[in-house]
């Protein structure tokens, strides 16, 4: 089983190998967007919820990475309160308009 204080070493020992953060983030998004598009069609609608840490950051990035899907995100809590590195992938994502 994976903890916090254990995935919180993961990050750190991945920062002391020159691995940044938002290159993590950005890793997770695409892992979780292709498992998306491996199980729902093109088209569909999509709801990824995401909270204030730094897994919502990969829950944005993810989001990014979903083209061609009718797309919802919601953060939970308040944006002002969201750690620096999510606030990174929230600023990064554009909503697109979906057609229909």
């Amino acid at each position: 089983m994976i903890t916090t204080n254990r995935m919180a070493a993961v990050d750190e020992n991945a920062a002391a190998l020159g691995v940044p953060r938002k290159q993590l983030m950005e890793s997770s998004g695409n892992a979780v967007a292709r498992i998306v598009k491996d199980l729902v069609e093109p088209g569909a609608r999509v709801c990824i919820v995401a909270g204030r840490g730094n897994n919502g950051g990969d829950a944005f990035a993810a989001a990014r990475f979903l083209d061609g899907y009718d797309l919802r995100i919601s953060l939970l809590g308040r944006a002002e309160t969201i750690a620096t590195d999510i606030a990174r992938e929230v600023s990064a994502y554009e909503p697109r308009s979906q057609s229909g």
